[in-house]
């Protein structure tokens, strides 16, 4: 604020305004005598958390229930990304072949850019067994 109440209207005012932006994004911020005022947060993508519920199984495909699901979803066994069916916000589908009995699995909101922005809860997946 005060670089405008000294410098609006001086000859240089759109050209100094322009290195004191870059200063204070990318520069090495002497107009907070090189410390950044600002801290980090964590951030939480969308109001609402996603969580998952149960699961239910069908002879070839594993259902995922739960809350706020997007079609930017995806089901991660660790760090791998499994192939997921997006069918509402409440309603994902991988294949069975992808999850074994044990396994501890999250959903995620992933970016196009491939950044998980958002994730749920972690669930075990315990395989019904055939009787």
């Amino acid at each position: 604020n005060s670089f405008h109440q000294t410098r609006k209207g001086t000859k240089n005012y759109q050209k100094d305004m322009k290195e004191l932006q870059y200063d204070m994004l990318y520069g090495k911020q002497y107009v907070w005598n090189q410390e950044n005022p600002f801290k980090a947060t964590d951030l939480q993508f969308g109001i609402r958390p996603l969580t998952v519920t149960k699961i239910y199984e069908t002879k070839d495909s594993i259902f995922i229930v739960g809350n706020n699901f997007t079609n930017f979803c995806q089901v991660f066994d660790g760090d791998v990304k499994i192939n997921t069916t997006y069918h509402n916000e409440h309603l994902l589908e991988v294949s069975k072949k992808d999850l074994k009995d044990g396994d501890t699995f999250k959903v995620s909101i992933v970016s196009k850019a491939l950044r998980v922005l958002s994730s749920s809860n972690e669930y075990v997946y315990q395989e019904k067994s055939e009787k």
